[in-house]
C-alpha cells in the first residue's frame, strides 16, 4: 500500500505532536519494509529528528507549505494553500490511504482517509473566547469525524469527550496513546529544583504553579529553584509581572530553548517534575520524566489519572496552596509512592512498540 502522511503543520519547535509522530513511525518503520510512505513536511523544516526516514519505503517530500507558527490557531490562507497542493498531488500519485494530522481535514479522494483530533480545547469558552471562532471549530470537528474512515485520538479522555460534544457514539474512533521510545537511564546528579515543560498557554495554569512555588518557599523554606521549559514564553505575560512582583526572579528560571539531550538532563537532576495544567489530550511530558526516574506531581485532571492511575497524588490546579502543600509532600524523602517499579509498569504501557504494534497492525487492516 502506499501511505500518505501530513506533516505539514509542524515547526522546528519542539511540541507534543511532533514527539507523537515521531516516536511513532521511528518504531513502526523497523517492521514495516512493505508499505511504501510519504511523508509530507512544510518548507524549511529541520528534519534531523526524522533522520530515520531514510529508508527505501520512505519518501519524503517537502512542499513549498510555510511552517505552522501558531498550531492549532486557523489561518483560511494557509488551509487554502493545503488544499490546493494535495488536491494537484493526488492526481498525480495514487494514496491508498491517507494520515491527515491538522484541521481544517483533507479527505484523499482516491483512497480512505485518517483524521488525527488530539484535543477539542477551542470548542469551550475558557480556552477560545470568540462564539464565531468556536462554532467554526464545531463546524470543522464535525466534517472532521464525518468525514473520515477513521478518526485518531490519543486518549479514551478525548475519545469521551469528542462523543459528549457531539452527542453521538462514533464507531470509527480509535485511541492510540502518546508513546516513549526507551532512553538510556541518566546518572542523577542533585541541582535542587522543581521543572515542568510545555508550552506557554492559559491552560498550562504557570501562574499558579509559580504562586505555588511562593508559598513553598516562604511556608516550608524550599531553598531550590523552579524551572521552566517554554520555547514560546514571552517577555510580557501575567507569569513574568507575578515574578518581578514578588521578587523571586532569581528562584524561577525560564528556558526558552534547549535541546532533547539537554532536556532529558534536566528531567533526569530534578527533584520534581510538576504539571500543572488544567486541559490536556494527553501529557506526554510525565512520560519522559518517568523514563529518567524522575518523582512526577500532576493536577487532578481526568486524562492524568487515565495515565497515572491511583498510585499517583494528584493536587488541585485552581488552588496554589494545595498545589505547594503536595509539592512539599512529594518532596519529602519518606514518600513511598514514587519507585522504579510503578514507573516502569506505566512506561510499559506507553511503549513505542507495542503502540507502533498496533498502530501497523490497524493500517494493514484498511
Amino acid at each position: 500500500m502506499k501511505i500518505g502522511v501530513n506533516l505539514t503543520h509542524l515547526n522546528n519547535l519542539n511540541s507534543g505532536s511532533k514527539t507523537y509522530f515521531e516516536n511513532l513511525f521511528k518504531s513502526l518503520l523497523k517492521n514495516d519494509h512493505k508499505n511504501i510512505y510519504y511523508f509530507f513536511f512544510p518548507e524549511k523544516l529541520n528534519l534531523n529528528d526524522f533522520s530515520f526516514l531514510k529508508k527505501k519505503n520512505c519518501k519524503v517530500v517537502y512542499t513549498k507549505l510555510p511552517q505552522q507558527l501558531n498550531p492549532g490557531r486557523l489561518s483560511f490562507l494557509r488551509f487554502l494553500k493545503i488544499y490546493i497542493f494535495f488536491k494537484n498531488y493526488f492526481k498525480k500519485i495514487h494514496i491508498d490511504i491517507f494520515i491527515h494530522t491538522s484541521l481544517p481535514l483533507i479527505r484523499n479522494p482516491n483512497g480512505k482517509t485518517i483524521s488525527n483530533i488530539f484535543d477539542i480545547r477551542y470548542l469551550y469558552k475558557e480556552y477560545e473566547a470568540n462564539l464565531f471562532k468556536r462554532i467554526v471549530y464545531m463546524l470543522i470537528l464535525k466534517y472532521c469525524l464525518d468525514n473520515s474512515e477513521f478518526t485518531i485520538t490519543i486518549s479514551n479522555f478525548i475519545k469521551e469527550e469528542i462523543k459528549k460534544k457531539f452527542d453521538i457514539s462514533y464507531t470509527n474512533l480509535k485511541v492510540f496513546y502518546c508513546n516513549i521510545i526507551p532512553q538510556k537511564k541518566l546518572k542523577k546528579k542533585n541541582k535542587n529544583y522543581i521543572l515542568s515543560v510545555g508550552h506557554y498557554e492559559s491552560r498550562k495554569n504557570y501562574l499558579n504553579l509559580v504562586k505555588s512555588f511562593f508559598i513553598l518557599k516562604k511556608k516550608f523554606q524550599y531553598s531550590g529553584k523552579l524551572i521552566i521549559v517554554s520555547n514560546n514564553f514571552t517577555k510580557k505575560n501575567s507569569v513574568i509581572n507575578y515574578i518581578q512582583k514578588k521578587k523571586i526572579q532569581r528562584s524561577v528560571i525560564i528556558k526558552k530553548k534547549t535541546t532533547q539531550d539537554n532536556l532529558k538532563k534536566l528531567y533526569a537532576d530534578a527533584d520534581l517534575f510538576v504539571f500543572p495544567s488544567t486541559y490536556e489530550g494527553f501529557g506526554l511530558p510525565i512520560l519522559e520524566a518517568l523514563m529518567q526516574n524522575c518523582k512526577v506531581l500532576t493536577s487532578n485532571i481526568k486524562v492524568f489519572r487515565e495515565i497515572l492511575g491511583s498510585k499517583f497524588i494528584y493536587f488541585n490546579p485552581y488552588s496554589p496552596r494545595d498545589m505547594s502543600e503536595k509539592i512539599y509532600k512529594c518532596l519529602s524523602k519518606n514518600n513511598s509512592l514514587f519507585n522504579k517499579k510503578n514507573n516502569q509498569a506505566i512506561l510499559n504501557k506507553f511503549s513505542s512498540n507495542r503502540i507502533s504494534h498496533d498502530y501497523l497492525k490497524f493500517l494493514n487492516r484498511l
